[in-house]
């Protein structure tokens, strides 16, 4: 039996905008099998739908695009900080 929307999809993704850019690379890159970090805007799009577009119990709605800026921005901060 398929898992019924119980939460507001901005819920999902409020909590999503609390992880750090270490926790995201953890969560979207190894945890994905592609330690290669996402090198732009749309690949990192693509990849963390993917990953937390379908979470049992909330509407596979995308964030919205500030908020995806703002994590994009923070995963290419810890991405760049892991590098140096």
């Amino acid at each position: 039996m398929p898992a019924q929307p119980c939460a507001k999809p901005d819920s999902l993704w409020s909590a999503i905008a609390e992880l750090s850019g270490e926790q995201l690379h953890t969560i979207i890159d190894i945890a994905q099998r592609s330690p290669k970090a996402t090198t732009d805007m749309a690949s990192f799009r693509a990849r963390i739908l993917g990953v937390f577009g379908n979470v049992a119990g909330f509407e596979t709605t995308p964030p919205s695009e500030p908020m995806l800026q703002e994590l994009w921005e923070r995963y290419r901060c810890s991405i760049k900080s892991a590098q140096s």
